[in-house]
């Protein structure tokens, strides 16, 4: 009698996302746990007519993901969420959108400074 494969059920790798504040500082240290990897990012406010917006720029020092970017924009607004990174771009949802919106629901991200070269005088 032919047994049929149990398959293995798909479970997404871990992903926790994290922020330290600090003072004195112009923006927050942005940490995402995905899996074994680690990303790590400066996240500020952006002005945005459209939602609310933020910039994730990442250390300059870490390995691994797109080398060719620095820096991601990210906007929540009430007709979508949307991200500048390629993986946003290619399958509409990446880890910089989940983040953002995880800090958001566990009331972590809040209060974030607005980007320093981008203020209003």
């Amino acid at each position: 009698m032919p047994t049929v494969p149990t398959g293995r059920t798909a479970r997404k790798p871990f992903f926790r996302p994290t922020l330290d504040h600090a003072e004195g500082v112009s923006r927050a240290c942005l940490s995402v746990l995905q899996g074994k990897r680690s990303f790590l990012y400066w996240l500020s406010l952006e002005p945005s007519d459209w939602g609310t917006a933020f910039r994730l720029e990442k250390f300059r020092f870490q390995e691994g993901g797109d080398r060719e970017e620095t820096e991601y924009h990210v906007l929540l607004s009430a007709d979508g969420n949307h991200c500048t990174c390629k993986g946003h771009v290619a399958h509409g949802h990446c880890k910089h959108v989940r983040a953002v919106l995880e800090l958001q629901a566990t009331g972590q991200l809040y209060p974030i400074p607005t980007s320093p070269e981008r203020k209003s005088a």
